[in-house]
């Protein structure tokens, strides 16, 4: 990435944020709120619509500036 930034961030700091953010989800998911709180399908509930950008797969995220 050089000298470039995303969302502000240099390399280092894109990379801290990557990690811990890997570590918080993977504790929850290892945790008690894997029990309580169990992942379900809900992708039928979504109830996309003709050009739902989403749905089409759209990159929906700006242009990163460098």
């Amino acid at each position: 990435m050089g000298n470039s930034y995303i969302f502000g961030l240099n390399q280092r700091a894109w990379d801290f944020t990557i990690q811990v953010s890997k570590n918080l989800l993977h504790a929850f998911a290892d945790g008690p709120a894997a029990a309580k709180y169990p992942a379900s399908d809900n992708l039928d509930q979504m109830q996309e619509w003709p050009g739902d950008p989403i749905a089409a797969g759209h990159n929906l995220w700006p242009p990163v500036v460098t």
